[in-house]
């Protein structure tokens, strides 16, 4: 890997732990504890969608485990950690099935 799309890779990393931040912020919209809407998946996508799901995966670790060190909540880790992966099986599945250039449709 060189050194221009590792450093790339962590400002998306940075642009997706930020928008975890100001997410967990907000006010829940269930009372389930939990769920939130994944506004930082987004990234991952995008990543997904220029990159490669090896560089998804790493941009969505790094976040979870930064968010996790920042947060301070181990629940909080688990249940990111989770639908991350989750999310990025299905995205990359979906992904590859539809192409490239339905981005929107791979949400």
């Amino acid at each position: 890997m060189n050194v221009r799309k590792m450093a790339v890779l962590g400002l998306y990393t940075t642009i997706a732990l930020t928008i975890f931040m100001i997410e967990a912020a907000l006010p829940g919209l269930v009372p389930i504890p939990g769920i939130k809407l994944g506004l930082a998946n987004i990234v991952t996508l995008f990543v997904l969608s220029r990159y490669s799901v090896k560089d998804a995966l790493m941009v969505l670790l790094m976040r979870i485990i930064l968010a996790a060190v920042f947060a301070g909540q181990i629940v909080s880790f688990i249940y990111s950690l989770c639908g991350g992966l989750l999310c990025l099986i299905v995205t990359a599945l979906v992904h590859k099935l539809i192409g490239k250039n339905y981005i929107y449709l791979t949400s």
